[in-house]
């Protein structure tokens, strides 16, 4: 606490006590949603993403998701959604960064704004620093989004997988070894296409750049393997452990990888060779390539 913090209030304590009445509404529905069985967990979101879709904001909807996403997880991770964890949840919803510390359940709280904002059926990127951790996460924290019906995709570098929930014969071991081990038998191959149509696609932030840029230059339009970008979870990222909402703005993000341009060369008619830049981080992403974009044309 700083010296000026003895006579002024921190402004984020006044943000952290505005929360107050959310999160109670979220505890208020736990025991509700606890007499739910597991077909009617997943009906009620499907109730919420038809409000969702009829206009509903999903500020409206928050606790009802994030009560059932917190007993899904009771359910199949023997894991519960403490408060601060809601709170974190709804700061990261709200466009906020977050910093939690090792072992403070980060992975478990991105499955919050993750599965509220995938109600929308835009999609929702989760970026994460490598392939490995994006595969684990994914088996990992899979059986709370499969739980809620939720689909769930990741994209590597030389493939890509959909989440498969059926091999219940291994859950016993995953639930004891999956924060640090990928259990294979629950991805299924598939295109990065069907990957990115899922609710929700983990990756790392240069194969969501780099398939952005080869978007960019496909000219046929059944080709384009990415959705619309609306909501994205920055996590896992080597640093302070902070998320936020829409642009990458985690230190080791925005300092140290900002400055690796991604970029792709293509030929083009003409015998010319264009090269296409992408600047990770940076607030002119989506301007930028719109620009190269326009060049090809």
């Amino acid at each position: 606490m700083s010296f000026l913090d003895r006579f002024f209030a921190p402004s984020y304590g006044k943000i952290l006590k505005s929360l107050d009445p959310v999160i109670k509404s979220v505890n208020l529905l736990e025991e509700k949603y606890a007499l739910y069985s597991d077909a009617e967990i997943i009906s009620a979101v499907a109730e919420l993403r038809k409000q969702v879709s009829k206009g509903t904001s999903v500020d409206t909807v928050l606790p009802s998701m994030f009560a059932l996403t917190r007993e899904v997880a009771k359910r199949t991770l023997s894991l519960r959604h403490y408060d601060v964890q809601i709170m974190g949840g709804i700061l990261l919803h709200q466009g906020k960064i977050t910093e939690m510390r090792t072992g403070e359940g980060k992975t478990l709280v991105g499955t919050l704004p993750c599965a509220l904002n995938a109600l929308t059926g835009e999609g929702v990127h989760v970026v994460t620093v490598n392939d490995y951790l994006a595969r684990r996460d994914v088996v990992w924290m899979g059986q709370i989004y499969a739980g809620l019906g939720l689909s769930l995709g990741v994209i590597n570098h030389d493939t890509s997988y959909i989440y498969d929930a059926s091999h219940n014969e291994n859950d016993a071991e995953r639930d004891s070894e999956g924060s640090y081990k990928v259990f294979y038998e629950f991805l299924r191959p598939c295109s990065r296409k069907e990957a990115y149509a899922c609710d929700i696609t983990y990756g790392t932030n240069s194969e969501f750049g780099f398939d952005y840029l080869r978007d960019n230059i496909e000219f046929d339009a059944s080709r384009i393997r990415q959705r619309k970008h609306v909501f994205a979870v920055i996590d896992e990222i080597a640093g302070t452990g902070r998320r936020c909402r829409g642009h990458a703005v985690r230190e080791a993000l925005v300092i140290d990888v900002r400055h690796d341009d991604l970029q792709l060369s293509v030929d083009l008619p003409g015998a010319r060779r264009e090269r296409l830049q992408l600047r990770c981080g940076a607030h002119d992403v989506v301007e930028q390539a719109a620009t190269a974009d326009r060049a090809l044309l």
